[in-house]
Formats: structure tokens, C-alpha cells, sequence
């Protein structure tokens, strides 16, 4: 017995409806083709996959894990079948992207209008969102690509290392931490223990900086006046007060010199990436591979702060 694309689309529509009936009218068959067809699987499969109650039917454990194998190899034959139907494949197409706030507006968007400038037939939707909210989307399937800061492990994600960097500590450029000349690591961490701090505001699924492991090494206490969901609204907030931040090394060359590294310890260390994810049921589409070829592109090598000697 050879298994049928066909079969497993009624599968899965039964499985979402509950219902043969109504599976049958979104295919576009009868429900016998669908009973057929879901009887031909448990065949093959040597499993029952639905159990009755009244009218409706839900997946036994077997069907609920062949629903999310399916979901995958369904998702790649689509691909596949675009691929092999157009010689200009990458060129074409109807995407959603999303990225954390900086990265969307600096990094993802230029790297998508260059695409779209030579490929017209691709179109699109970008959203900014909450590094936890791009991983979410990307798990779920509701987004092709994303881009975050160091983003959190999922079951349900690809992911690809675009970058790398550090986490530094930034004030304004006419900050008087800029002007310290300081060799002592204590009067250094002392120096900017006194004045105020911005910190990312806590979501489910991010890291909370004022507890980072490097600040509690190096004895600073952050006197956290402000919070922030938003690399734009600290780098403003930075420029305007004597606040200082905690930023990676690639926001802070990004702020067109608005606000500067301050000197290190040379034993600092605060590693950070940027890492781009997508669902891991999905083949990446040739469009989205040449997407983040333009984006790895602009992630040129920082210039690292020099070290208190």
C-alpha cells in the first residue's frame, strides 16, 4: 500500500474539525474519500488515529503525534512544489517577518527593502515585536523568519547564529563616566553605581539584565531610575539624562555616536548574539535564505572599547 499526499491533507483537516463532514467541505471531497483515506493511514500505520465520541472525533495519542510530523512534511511539500514550479522561485512569493524593535527598524528592514528592490515580486508583512514574541511566532508558524538578541531555546524553532558581540555599559558622549580615568576596578564600579540606570523592562522568556551575572561580578548596583522595551527609547533616554545603560556593542555603534562605550576591565565579559530562527517543521525558502544573507551582511566587526590597563 503506497500512503497519498491526499490522505494526509484529510487527516490533518479531520483533525483540526473534529468533524468529517466538515473537513470534507473544506477539501473539497465527499466523506468517504475522507473515512477512505483516514482508514487507508490506520492501515498503513498499523494505529487507530481518531476515536469517536457522539459526532465528533478527536486523535488518539498516536494521531497526535503523526499530526505534528504531518504538519511538517506537508509544510516542506508546499515548498518543494514552489521551488520546482518556478526557475525564479526565490524571486516570488508573500512572507512575514518580524524582529526585536532595533533590529527590525535597523537591520531587518533595510535588508528586506534591498530584497524587494531586486526581486519586485516578492511582498510581505515585518513585525516589531518582543524578542519572547518572535520566538512564539516563529514556534507557532505564524512568522517565516525572525531576528532577535540572544533569543530563548524552543522545541519548535530553527535557529542560525548571525553574530556575536558584547554587552557593554554606555552613557551619552559628554557623560563624566566617558572622561574617567580610573585603573581601579572598584572606583571604576563605584563610579557608576552613582548615577542612574536604564534597564529592558522584564518579559516572560528574556533575560533580566539588572541581574546579570557581569554586573554582580564587578560590583555594580544599578540605581534603576527607567525601563524600557525598546533600544530606540534608551539610546533617546541615554542622550537626554545622565543615565547610563547596559547595551550590545551592535545598538551602540548603531546610535550615530550619540552615546559611547565607557572603559572596561579587560576581564569583562558579556556575550551576547543575534541569531535568526524559523519554524523548525518548514524548509527555508530560497527568498528567506538570500534575506539573511543581506542581513549577516550588515553585521560588520565592532570596535571594542579599550581595556582599564
Amino acid at each position: 500500500m503506497i500512503m497519498k499526499i491526499d490522505h494526509l491533507k484529510y487527516f490533518i483537516e479531520t483533525a483540526k474539525q473534529e468533524h468529517i463532514g466538515k473537513a470534507s467541505k473544506i477539501v473539497g471531497t465527499s466523506p468517504s474519500n475522507i473515512s477512505h483515506g483516514i482508514t487507508q493511514l490506520e492501515e498503513e500505520f498499523g494505529r487507530k488515529l481518531f476515536t469517536k465520541q457522539g459526532r465528533r472525533i478527536f486523535l488518539t495519542t498516536h494521531g497526535k503525534f503523526l499530526q505534528e510530523r504531518v504538519e511538517g512534511l506537508l509544510n516542506e511539500i508546499e515548498t518543494l512544489k514552489k521551488d520546482i514550479s518556478s526557475d525564479d522561485v526565490q524571486h516570488r512569493g508573500y512572507f512575514r517577518i518580524a524582529a526585536s524593535h532595533f533590529l527590525c527598524s535597523k537591520l531587518l528592514t533595510p535588508a528586506w527593502a534591498a530584497l524587494q528592490a531586486e526581486s519586485p515580486k516578492i511582498s510581505g508583512e515585518i513585525f516589531t515585536l518582543r524578542s519572547a514574541d518572535v520566538v512564539r511566532g516563529a514556534a507557532n508558524g505564524e512568522i517565516d523568519l525572525g531576528i532577535c538578541f540572544s533569543p530563548v531555546d524552543n522545541p519548535d524553532i530553527q535557529r542560525h547564529e548571525l553574530s556575536t558581540g558584547q554587552l557593554f555599559i554606555c552613557a551619552r558622549k559628554e557623560h563624566a563616566l566617558l572622561g574617567s580615568t580610573s585603573k581601579a576596578a572598584t572606583k571604576w564600579s563605584n563610579d557608576i553605581s552613582k548615577y542612574p540606570a536604564l534597564m529592558p523592562k522584564a518579559f516572560q522568556g528574556i533575560e533580566v539584565c539588572a541581574t546579570h551575572p557581569v554586573l554582580k561580578k564587578f560590583h555594580i548596583s544599578p540605581r534603576i531610575t527607567c525601563y524600557y522595551d525598546s533600544y530606540d527609547v534608551a539610546i533617546e533616554k541615554m542622550v537626554f539624562s545622565e543615565s547610563w545603560g547596559f547595551l550590545p556593542d551592535w545598538v551602540i555603534s548603531r546610535s550615530d555616536g550619540r552615546i559611547k562605550t565607557i572603559r572596561h576591565p579587560k576581564d569583562w565579559n558579556a556575550p551576547y548574539e543575534i541569531t535568526a530562527i524559523y519554524p523548525r517543521n518548514r524548509v527555508l525558502p530560497a527568498a528567506m535564505r538570500n534575506l539573511l544573507a543581506k542581513v549577516q551582511a550588515e553585521l560588520s566587526p565592532l570596535q571594542q572599547p579599550k581595556d582599564i590597563r
